[in-house]
C-alpha cells in the first residue's frame, strides 16, 4: 500500500477465511464482539501484544495497533448514540488499530477514511471489515510526522488513544487545523492520561470549542471511565 495516499478497497475478491488465513501465518488471533444499541460488531484482534515484543527493535514499534483497548470501546459508543450526526458525513480517523471506532462510524453511514502508521493495522481493518458484511472501504498509511495534509478537508476527525505521546502533538495539531472543516468536529477518547489534559489545554488556545463527556464501559469487570472530548472548529 502507498504511503499518504487514500486507498480504496473492496471485499468482493477474496474469502474471509482466505483474509483469516493470512494473518494467522503472522499473528494468533482473537475476536471479541460487542453489542451497542440495535449495532452488533464483531472483531479480530492480536490474542497478546506481548508476543509480538521481540520483533521489535525500538519504542516506537510497539504493536499498540494490535490491542482493542478500552478508550475504542468508549469512542464506539458514543459514535453509535451519536450516529444520526454522522450520516453521510466525512470522517477521518487517526490510529484506527484493529478499527472497531471506524467501523462503528462506517455503520452509522459516514464516509470513512481510516488511518494507520502500521500495514498489518489495515490489514486488520480488511479483515474486520469483511467480518462486519462491509464491502466497501478506504485506507490511509500515514505516519503523523509528514502526514498529508493536503487531502480534501473532512466533517469530522475521531481517535482513540492518540494523545499518549507529548512529542507528537503538534502534529496533531498541524492535522487537526488542516484537514477539518469550518464547522466541523473532532471527537477523540482517552481513559484520563495526564497527557492528553495537557493536549486539550495546548488546542484550546486556537480556534475550537472544547467540551467533555465521560462514557462507562466495562473491562474484565471492572468498569472505566472514557473521556470524550468533542472539539468543535468555529466558523471564524
Amino acid at each position: 500500500m502507498e504511503q499518504n495516499c487514500i486507498t480504496c478497497f473492496s471485499n468482493r475478491t477474496e474469502s474471509l477465511e482466505a483474509k483469516i488465513k493470512a494473518l494467522k501465518l503472522k499473528y494468533n488471533l482473537q475476536k471479541l464482539d460487542f453489542n451497542f444499541a440495535e449495532f452488533y460488531i464483531e472483531i479480530f484482534k492480536v490474542k497478546n501484544i506481548d508476543e509480538l515484543l521481540d520483533r521489535i527493535n525500538e519504542p516506537e514499534e510497539i504493536p499498540f495497533w494490535a490491542e482493542l483497548w478500552p478508550a475504542a470501546r468508549g469512542l464506539a459508543q458514543f459514535i453509535i448514540q451519536r450516529r444520526e450526526l454522522l450520516a453521510q458525513q466525512t470522517v477521518l480517523e487517526l490510529g484506527t488499530g484493529v478499527g472497531l471506532a471506524g467501523i462503528a462510524a462506517k455503520l452509522a453511514g459516514a464516509d470513512l477514511v481510516h488511518t494507520d502508521f502500521a500495514p498489518d493495522a489495515l490489514e486488520f481493518v480488511k479483515l474486520n471489515y469483511h467480518l462486519n458484511q462491509i464491502t466497501d472501504g478506504k485506507l490511509l498509511l500515514a505516519d503523523w510526522k509528514t502526514f498529508p495534509t493536503n487531502l480534501a478537508q473532512f466533517d469530522y476527525l475521531i481517535g482513540s488513544d492518540i494523545l499518549y505521546e507529548k512529542l507528537l502533538h503538534d502534529n496533531l495539531i498541524g492535522i487537526f487545523q488542516a484537514l477539518v472543516k469550518p464547522g466541523g468536529a473532532i471527537w477523540l477518547a482517552d481513559l484520563g492520561r495526564d497527557y492528553a489534559k495537557l493536549f486539550i489545554d495546548k488546542i484550546a488556545k486556537y480556534n475550537w470549542q472544547i467540551s467533555k463527556e465521560q462514557i462507562a464501559v466495562t473491562e474484565r469487570s471492572q468498569e472505566m471511565l472514557i473521556d470524550i472530548y468533542q472539539l468543535t472548529r468555529k466558523n471564524s
